[in-house]
């Protein structure tokens, strides 16, 4: 989750506690979820809803929840690869912004258990493997925004993946990733996919206008490589804008909007 650790530092609390005072001088309090615990709790509802559907089809994958992580694995490059995108489809709809990585390697899953001793706890989350290795180093290459970054490790299996998804050469490539997966929607409906792609830009410019502003190259960027992903399905651009009060808003001039066009 982009933002995460800064955010958590300006809302360490999970629940802010409000004091307030009647007219008749009666106390009380009212819990208040801090912007930090609301962000992480739709983070997690994301991911519950996409792992319950997702069980229903792949019941031998596997999951990793910790924090503001997840690692999620499959033995098929294209079932991942579209995990993916419908996650990043569904975190951007909450507002969550977030960036992965995908790789092909190895995995093991070394132990899983929670002990508890009195007041003492340990819990345990042990998996390692190349695939995991490799997934967080492409997450971390150096790119900007919310993207879904492949590690060299997926070249041989490109093909496969681009069967059901759009796979971008990133100019210049990244060492740990020189492609990146397109997120936009796919379909024969195009008007359907025209106004869901236009929401995916509306819902980035939301959270641009809540970021801080040295978030805001995340941001930036993220509607450039999202004009990219259109270019490639050879969809024309989407136009951000700011409004008068310096809200970024969708341009909705007639010359953007393809279905508009004479």
């Amino acid at each position: 989750m982009l933002g995460f650790a800064a955010l958590v530092e300006q809302f360490p609390d999970a629940v802010e506690k409000i004091g307030c005072v009647t007219e008749d001088g009666d106390r009380y309090t009212i819990d208040s979820p801090s912007e930090s615990a609301e962000r992480f709790r739709l983070f997690q509802l994301v991911l519950d809803r996409f792992l319950e559907q997702h069980y229903q089809s792949h019941p031998g994958g596997r999951a990793m929840l910790f924090s503001d992580c997840a690692f999620i694995l499959d033995e098929h490059p294209l079932v991942c690869a579209l995990a993916a995108v419908d996650l990043m489809q569904g975190f951007i709809r909450m507002a969550i912004p977030v960036r992965m990585g995908i790789a092909f390697g190895t995995f093991q899953e070394v132990r899983s258990s929670s002990d508890v001793r009195d007041a003492f706890r340990v819990t345990r989350s042990l998996f390692t493997g190349t695939a995991v290795a490799r997934a967080s180093v492409a997450e971390r290459c150096g790119g900007k925004g919310m993207r879904i970054f492949l590690h060299p490790s997926l070249a041989p299996r490109v093909e496969d993946i681009s069967w059901r998804a759009t796979v971008l050469q990133i100019d210049p490539p990244y060492p740990a990733a020189p492609r990146e997966l397109s997120y936009l929607h796919r379909g024969f409906r195009e008007q359907e996919a025209e106004q869901d792609d236009r929401e995916l830009f509306r819902l980035v410019g939301v959270m641009w206008d809540r970021a801080p502003e040295t978030a805001h190259v995340h941001y930036a960027t993220t509607i450039a490589m999202l004009n990219s992903m259109r270019r490639a399905l050879d969809r024309p651009e989407v136009v951000l804008t700011t409004n008068s009060w310096g809200k970024h808003v969708l341009d909705a001039s007639p010359q953007n909007d393809p279905h508009q066009a004479e």
